[in-house]
């Protein structure tokens, strides 16, 4: 067929119809022949590849629906190399994850692992009551060695009681080591239908972990191990759509020492805000937060705290609109790492805001004057 463009070209020329003669590349490219006569001579024309046999040709419709409630369960290392401040920093933003950032109605599980896993809870609807209940089964120990492949499985098995299926549950696996068998369990991650997090807690983290959220569209986070790192609670927050995080500061200081700044809060986003604030030490930072346009302040003893994992937790139903100011000092009498996140939640759960992530390419040229 030559110059299919022209509209008096409207269908194949057969052998009746072609023009040996003309002098067009139809001919020169099929030594002659009509459209009809190389398409007959094809492959497909010769029942080389006959058509699929079908026993109906009404189609087939599968209705899936989501899942109104969130079935997760947190995978957790609790291996020799977690001891010390890595299983106090995970415990810290395991319970803000926890009081804060599962939504309500949502069903969480606990499963530890080191050489061998362990049950730690089964799911547990998540309410105002639930809440403290699972946080008490968070780990107080860390020992032995790194089997990743045991933890997930063990996972499998608490999200499969509630329905004997784990499709469409999450996993979040967090862990600060390496696992040279976790090739032998990827392709059962694959086919189970979770969608598994990966958390990996400072630098000697298995850089094989980023492969199970590649293949079950999940997550992948990094986190600093340094205790005045916010990366911890931060990734936590990053499974979930149900808190926006405001500001997450973070620093060391020496005795008498402070750090301040402020937080914006949009009327779209003015709702159960909560702060979390974390330490390393036996002594209580002091803390002052200062509403935008009232005589409202809130200082510690306004805040719920936790002594033994050092953390204090204030939450307000309904704050103020406008930019909030705060100041937190060390009065101790030696260095502290203190950590400071403020996160808020929608106020209409059916109208989510809008959030823009921006980046800035070279500081060169940017006014550092405020």
């Amino acid at each position: 067929m030559y110059a299919q463009s022209l509209p008096s070209v409207s269908m194949f020329c057969d052998e009746a119809s072609h023009n040996r003669y003309a002098p067009n590349k139809q001919n020169k490219k099929c030594q002659y022949r009509s459209t009809w006569e190389v398409i007959m001579e094809s492959k497909d024309f010769n029942n080389v590849n006959p058509p699929v046999e079908l026993s109906s040709t009404r189609p087939a419709f599968s209705l899936l629906q989501i899942h109104k409630n969130r079935f997760i369960c947190l995978v957790l290392d609790v291996s020799g190399s977690m001891s010390g401040e890595r299983l106090e920093r995970l415990k810290q933003a395991a319970t803000s994850f926890i009081l804060d950032m599962v939504p309500l109605g949502s069903y969480v599980g606990i499963v530890t692992f080191s050489s061998s896993p362990l049950i730690k809870r089964h799911l547990t609807r998540v309410d105002e009551h639930s809440r403290q209940e699972i946080i008490n089964d968070l780990p107080e120990h860390a020992q032995g060695g790194t089997n990743i492949c045991s933890g997930l499985e063990e996972g499998y098995e608490v999200l499969r009681r509630d329905d004997g299926s784990v499709d469409g549950d999450e996993i979040l696996l967090l862990t600060d080591g390496e696992d040279s068998s976790l090739s032998r369990c990827l392709e059962k991650a694959r086919l189970s239908g979770a969608k598994i997090h990966s958390l990996a807690l400072g630098q000697s983290a298995d850089e094989s972990l980023k492969k199970f959220p590649n293949v079950t569209g999940g997550r992948m986070f990094y986190a600093s191990d340094e205790f005045r790192s916010n990366g911890l609670i931060e990734s936590f927050l990053g499974i979930t759509d149900e808190s926006i995080e405001l500001i997450a500061e973070g620093e060391t200081l020496e005795p008498d020492d402070s750090f301040d700044g402020s937080f914006y809060i949009e009327s779209d986003i003015a709702k159960d805000t909560t702060i979390f604030v974390t330490w390393n030490t036996d002594f209580i930072p002091k803390v002052g937060i200062y509403a935008p346009y009232s005589s409202t302040e809130y200082h510690m003893r306004d805040f719920k705290v936790d002594d033994n994992l050092q953390y204090a937790r204030l939450h307000i139903p309904e704050p103020e609109v406008g930019q909030w100011e705060y100041l937190v000092t060390n009065t101790h009498t030696r260095r502290q790492s203190v950590t400071f996140t403020v996160t808020s939640k929608p106020s209409d759960p059916k109208a989510h805001p809008a959030i823009v992530n921006t980046y800035i390419k070279e500081m060169s040229n940017i006014n550092h004057t405020w």
